[in-house]
């Protein structure tokens, strides 16, 4: 479970556009469902805990899509611009990542392609 949470928090490595878009639909869902409770049964102030952990995650998931299309996380700082930079970084989001490795990792498609490895030779060596 904790290593499933630190490699959903990590900015290192690559995520398939499938994934990425699933992953921030569950955090943005999750994220809707704790507002909502905190706002109701405890108070409007205590939602204020929800935004670093929903901004981390969603800049690492982002980061991490960006690095398989083979940039860096400096793009990020198209989202500074009004309007047009946060349209550039979704088509950037959308398009196809590279193919096979690039200097981020391995490419997310291939990983697990592999359903049987055999191993030969002596038992215990």
């Amino acid at each position: 479970m904790l290593s499933s949470l630190l490699r959903f928090l990590s900015w290192r490595g690559r995520i398939s556009r499938s994934r990425f878009f699933l992953l921030m639909s569950t955090l943005l869902l999750t994220f809707t469902i704790l507002y909502v409770f905190f706002n109701t049964a405890i108070s409007h102030f205590s939602t204020w805990l929800l935004y670093p952990p929903l901004f981390i995650s969603a800049f690492a998931l982002t980061v991490k899509r960006l690095h398989d299309a083979s940039s860096s996380a400096g793009w990020l700082f198209l989202l500074l611009i009004p309007v047009l930079g946060p349209f550039i970084l979704l088509i950037m989001l959308c398009r196809r990542g590279t193919v096979g490795e690039n200097p981020y990792g391995n490419d997310p498609k291939e990983t697990g392609t592999d359903y049987l490895t055999v191993r030969i030779g002596m038992p215990g060596k």
